[in-house]
């Protein structure tokens, strides 16, 4: 049976993660889960290993915001996913703080069905008009390395030293979650093998996790089957580098919105939005 990999990075509210688990959870469904390693994990992984079809990876990792470790925690995920099951015909990248708010058989008929055959990995080519002088490719031309537990750029373009992308790629940018085919994902992984300069080169990217599978895929004959969406719903305020934690204010701005999945979610600020969404999203009970 073809069934969508969930590939799940998490940092916290575990619980909250186990709640998504359980709403995608189905015949159609397979899990694989990194957790942080600077996050305690002992009062839940016995009951995240518990859950059917769900694969805690052992290999934890830091995952600093806007680091590589984010990048190597992926292809962890895509890999364990391709090797558990070879009926995985999709692998969808989610955070710990994402939410459905389609119901499951809606997510797996379009994923599946409809558009099966189709990625979707939100994308624009730099430089980008509306980034400043530079357009962002100082992402690309600065060398960035991990300094004082931060990842600091050595802002060497400034002075005329610049790095560009092996073998003539261009970069691409976008939001790091995406909904990729087995095809898809196969190609990253041996691009990795293949092209190891095209890795090493990206390891030193600012905010590698938002260019590495843009620039893989979308300078590859697979870029021609793939949608500019991340499918999901967030809302960001002006200035801010990560999108506002949703509430039950944002509830009818969610049932009006197409997408699939919105980011991003706290049950520590407001876990009332989660109930509203089970049960007038995804017509379902909140504690079944």
């Amino acid at each position: 049976m073809a069934s969508i990999a969930y590939l799940i990075l998490a940092h916290k509210n575990l619980a909250q993660v186990a709640r998504l688990i359980d709403r995608l959870a189905g015949e159609k469904a397979r899990f694989v889960l990194h957790v942080d390693a600077r996050t305690d994990i002992a009062d839940d992984q016995a009951e995240l290993r518990a859950r059917p079809r769900v694969l805690l990876l052992d290999e934890r990792r830091a995952t600093p915001w806007g680091s590589f470790a984010l990048v190597r925690a992926t292809l962890d995920a895509i890999a364990a996913a391709l090797d558990a099951d070879d009926d995985v015909r999709r692998l969808t990248l989610l955070s710990g703080q994402d939410y459905p708010i389609q119901p499951r058989d809606r997510i797996e008929g379009f994923l599946l069905g409809e558009r099966g055959d189709t990625s979707f990995l939100e994308h624009f080519p730099l430089p980008r008009r509306d980034w400043g002088t530079r357009g962002g490719m100082e992402r690309i031309e600065d060398w960035h390395v991990e300094l004082g537990g931060r990842r600091r750029s050595l802002r060497n373009s400034r002075v005329g030293i610049r790095r560009s992308l092996p073998d003539g790629l261009k970069p691409y940018q976008g939001g790091q979650y995406w909904s990729m085919t087995r095809s898809c994902a196969e190609h990253v992984l041996r691009s990795v093998d293949e092209r190891p300069r095209l890795a090493r080169f990206l390891r030193h990217a600012g905010v590698p996790d938002e260019l590495f599978f843009q620039t893989i895929v979308m300078n590859s004959p697979l870029a021609a089957n793939v949608v500019n969406s991340d499918l999901r719903y967030e809302r960001w305020d002006e200035g801010e580098d990560h999108p506002v934690v949703l509430r039950t204010a944002d509830l009818p701005a969610l049932s009006a919105s197409p997408a699939l999945f919105a980011k991003k979610f706290d049950t520590s600020v407001d876990e009332r939005v989660l109930d509203r969404v089970d049960s007038e999203l995804l017509g379902r009970p909140s504690r079944d």
